[in-house]
This record gives structure tokens, sequence and C-alpha cells, in this order.
């Protein structure tokens, strides 16, 4: 399962210059926050080693006219690879929408 930790928690921790280490050795990720909104957005780029480059995503709450929220994860990449685009898009959706379903349920439970 991956691990999430701050490795430069930001000021206040996950605000604007915050970095997140995502995942476990060698497969980690940096990712740094570029715009928060509390409660509306937050946004960030992936500052490590990837298979892609330039990595955007921007993370909306919506609220809806049920009282809840809608999650919109919407992110765009370059690949370095020609041609393995749609393959690194399918694992990035997989992985998100995992995150997206694990905030949900975080939220649910208050």
């Amino acid at each position: 399962m991956p691990r999430s930790r701050w490795a430069v928690p930001g000021s206040p921790p996950g605000t604007v210059g915050a970095v997140r280490r995502l995942g476990i050795g060698p497969l980690a990720s940096l990712e740094r926050v570029v715009e928060h909104q509390p409660g509306r957005r937050l946004s960030y780029v992936v500052d490590s080693w990837a298979p892609y480059r330039d990595y955007r995503a921007d993370v909306d709450l919506v609220p809806t006219t049920g009282g809840g929220t809608r999650i919109v994860w919407q992110a765009s990449f370059s690949p370095k690879l020609p041609g393995t685009g749609r393959l690194l898009r399918a694992g990035l959706h997989q992985i998100v929408a995992s995150f997206a379903r694990n905030l949900a349920r975080a939220a649910d439970a208050g």
C-alpha cells in the first residue's frame, strides 16, 4: 500500500510550497503544492523522476445540492516516451481513483 508523508510540511502543513513524498522506496514521488484554497482546491506538480513530465493536478471540492461534496480530480502531463501516453493515463487514472475513494471514505468517517 502506498505511503504518504510530508517531506516539507509547509506552514501551515499542506499549503503552497509543501512537498509530499508518496510511495515506497525508489518508486516514491515528490508532489509540491502550488495552489491551496482551503475547502475548495488543491493543486500540485510532480517534482521527481517519473515516466512523464509537466504533471499538474487540480483537486476541486464542489458542493452538491444534496449537501455532499463532489471530488473533481483533473491532471495533465506529457509522456517522456512517445506512444506511452494511453498506458500512463490508464495507470494514473487507477491510482487517482483509489486516492479519491480513500479521501471520500475518510471524509465520511469524519
